[in-house]
């Protein structure tokens, strides 16, 4: 796959859950610190979008190409460098993707993928197809269980549980958590939602 198609195939994917950040002096800045022997770079900046909100964090994108594994030190660099100029909790939200040119073994790319040094990295192997790439990265829709297989969740004794002992923990609060637990969102994220707007009608049952 040629990266001009790669890079495609990776916004595309993120605008099924993520709204990307247009004209972003985030984005300009870190493909202006990226090292100048990575030809190929893009930065993607995106927000989770959920129902009714946008969340207020966003996610960082590098992506690369690169002609072989050796060069894969330059594009750590890279992260470094834009890990430098994230703030928190966006710190914790960098994600490296590369793209290689030439055949790559499967061991190289695994042994790639599986350090978190700076980022989550990402590596399209020799062969892969586009959909299973994206299939076991963060940007795969997570599938939410229907409302009947939630109703033998345990969620929903641990809610009772709550609500006995709470009754401010009505059952509009309990679809809400509910909703959200089930959302996808990461930690940051949630505890965000969760208490941005507690339910003002507190006597609700």
């Amino acid at each position: 796959m040629i990266y001009k198609d790669f890079v495609n195939s990776i916004e595309k994917k993120a605008s099924e859950l993520f709204v990307a950040e247009t004209d972003s002096a985030s984005g300009s800045l870190f493909l202006e610190i990226a090292p100048q022997v990575l030809k190929c770079k893009n930065v993607l900046r995106v927000k989770r979008k959920n129902e009714d909100s946008i969340s207020e964090h966003s996610k960082t994108i590098l992506i690369t190409s690169l002609k072989n594994p050796e060069e894969i030190t330059q594009a750590l660099l890279w992260a470094s460098a834009v890990k430098e100029e994230i703030t928190d909790p966006e710190s914790a939200d960098l994600y490296l993707i590369v793209h290689f040119e030439e055949a790559v073994a499967l061991d190289v790319c695994l042994r790639i993928e599986s350090t978190e040094q700076f980022c989550r990295k990402y590596t399209l192997r020799t062969n892969e197809k586009m959909d299973q790439f994206l299939e076991r990265t963060f940007l795969n829709q997570i599938k939410k269980p229907s409302s009947e297989s939630f109703g033998t969740d345990p969620l929903r004794s641990a809610f009772s549980k709550v609500a006995d002992d709470n009754i401010t923990f009505t059952k509009k609060e309990q679809e809400k958590w509910k909703d959200l637990l089930l959302s996808g969102l990461n930690g940051i994220e949630l505890i965000s939602e969760l208490f941005a707007n507690p339910s003002s009608n507190k006597n609700e049952s």
